[in-house]
C-alpha cells in the first residue's frame, strides 16, 4: 500500500501553532499540507455573517508559515471552509492582498493622502499605472493608517496585457528658451499703487525696467 502523509498545522486556521512543531512536521516530508479554516464553534453568527472567528493577523501568521513550508517542499497545501463559513465573503477575504508603506527615515511618515497622491506622479491617468506587462488598477484601492506614519493599501488590481510593450523615452534639439530678468528701484510711487494695479501694469513694467535680456 503506497504511503500518503498528510501535515496537518492545526485544527483551524488562525488558532495558532508552534513554529517547532510545524517544523518537525516538515521535516517528516508530508505529501500534503492541510487545515481547515471554519467551525461550528464560534456559534451561528460568524457562520450566517460569514464573518471570520479569528483576527487578520492571526490567520495571515498561519497561512504565512504553510505557504512557506508548502514552496519548501513542492507539494499542495488545500485549506478548507476559508474564511470561517467557506462562503465568498470568506474566500474574498482570504484573497484580499495588501501591502504596507513605511518610511525608514524615522523623521519621515506616510499618511493616506501622501501615499494616494503618488500615484499622480508621471501617469497620464491616476488610477491606471501601466507597466511592461499590463496595467496596475487603483481606482478601487483603500488606504488605511497603521500609525502615525505607516500606511496600508488594500483593494488594487493588476490587469495582465496580451504582450509586454516598453515605453521609450528621448530627446531632440527644438529651439531654445528666453530668460528675462527685470527690477523696478523706484518706491515712492509703488506705495501709493493697489495690488489690482500693481498686476494690471506688471509686464509694462518689466518691458520698461528690463535691466537684463537673454534671447534666442
Amino acid at each position: 500500500m503506497t504511503e500518503v502523509r498528510v501535515l496537518s498545522a492545526t485544527g483551524m486556521l488562525g488558532s495558532g501553532f508552534m513554529e517547532s512543531s510545524f517544523e518537525r512536521g516538515i521535516s517528516l516530508k508530508p505529501h500534503v499540507i492541510g487545515c481547515d479554516a471554519g467551525s461550528t464553534d464560534g456559534g451561528p453568527a460568524y457562520l450566517g455573517a460569514g464573518d471570520r472567528y479569528f483576527s487578520k493577523e492571526a490567520t495571515k501568521r498561519d497561512l504565512r508559515l504553510m505557504l512557506t513550508g508548502r514552496d519548501r517542499l513542492d507539494v499542495p497545501l488545500i485549506i478548507g471552509s476559508c474564511g470561517m463559513a467557506g462562503g465568498d465573503s470568506g474566500v474574498d477575504w482570504m484573497r484580499d492582498d495588501h501591502f504596507d508603506v513605511e518610511p525608514l527615515d524615522m523623521d519621515a511618515r506616510c499618511t493616506p493622502q501622501s501615499v494616494a497622491s503618488h500615484t499622480l506622479y508621471e501617469n497620464a491617468d491616476p488610477f491606471l499605472i501601466t507597466e511592461p506587462d499590463g496595467t496596475i488598477d487603483s481606482t478601487d484601492s483603500r488606504y488605511e493608517a497603521l500609525s502615525d506614519r505607516a500606511v496600508r493599501v488594500y483593494g488594487s488590481q493588476f490587469r495582465k496585457a496580451d504582450r509586454i510593450t516598453i515605453k521609450l523615452e528621448g530627446a531632440e534639439l527644438d529651439g531654445y528658451q528666453s530668460v528675462i530678468v527685470a527690477g523696478g528701484r523706484e518706491g515712492h510711487s509703488g506705495e501709493n499703487v493697489t495690488y489690482r494695479e500693481r498686476k494690471e501694469n506688471h509686464h509694462e513694467n518689466l518691458r520698461s525696467r528690463s535691466i537684463c535680456s537673454v534671447r534666442r
